[in-house]
């Protein structure tokens, strides 16, 4: 087989993604078990996969994060676009309909569009400065409230498991009051009785 289409590595990852997707081409229908035949075969060590499988992961999760804050953040612009473009054209119109000459709205058009631009910049030019640092900001944020409702549902999964009789519990918005039984009432209300006894 002439050797003129494998031109770089990108070929050759492109062959190989063929031949696993063949029927029977791998012997096993187990994504796992593919993966790790095709790399014994190319004499890649299971640590070298993982660490192969770490990355790659970790730059899907990049390139999906980037995806969704560029949408995010074209949103927003448009969001704030709107209400400009509809102000300022009642502003014209306020403006020209007393003397039929426009005085005053100039100053709302060029300050609020001076925002709308540099929003606008921070928005489409992606290769920016700007850009890389609004990113990586709201990626913490989004980590953050990832990981403060991962606590708050894992408290709430033990909280809910681990209930006695008696015990109120207040996470966030859920509480978790458990059912207390006739003879815990009674018994609540004789020791009730004899502190006012004492």
């Amino acid at each position: 087989m002439p050797d003129e289409h494998l031109r770089s590595d990108e070929d050759v990852e492109q062959i190989l993604r063929i031949a696993v997707k063949m029927p029977g081409g791998a012997g096993s229908t187990d994504l796992r078990s593919r993966l790790n035949e095709v790399a014994e075969e190319l004499g890649i060590t299971p640590e070298q996969l993982a660490e192969a499988e770490r990355q790659y992961a970790a730059e899907k999760d990049h390139a999906q994060a980037m995806q969704d804050f560029v949408k995010e953040q074209r949103a927003s612009f448009f969001r704030d676009l709107l209400p400009y473009l509809g102000f300022n054209a009642f502003f014209f119109y306020l403006d020209w309909k007393g003397d039929h000459q426009l005085n005053w709205v100039w100053y709302p058009l060029f300050i609020w569009g001076a925002v709308i631009v540099g929003q606008a910049r921070r928005t489409f030019f992606t290769k920016s400065e700007a850009f890389a640092q609004d990113f990586v900001k709201w990626k913490k944020r989004r980590d953050r409230k990832r990981n403060k409702k991962a606590l708050k549902d894992e408290a709430l999964s033990v909280a809910e498991a681990g209930l006695g009789n008696g015990i109120h519990i207040a996470l966030g918005t859920k509480v978790i009051t458990p059912r207390l039984e006739v003879s815990d009432i009674s018994s609540i209300q004789s020791s009730k009785d004899q502190k006012a006894d004492a």
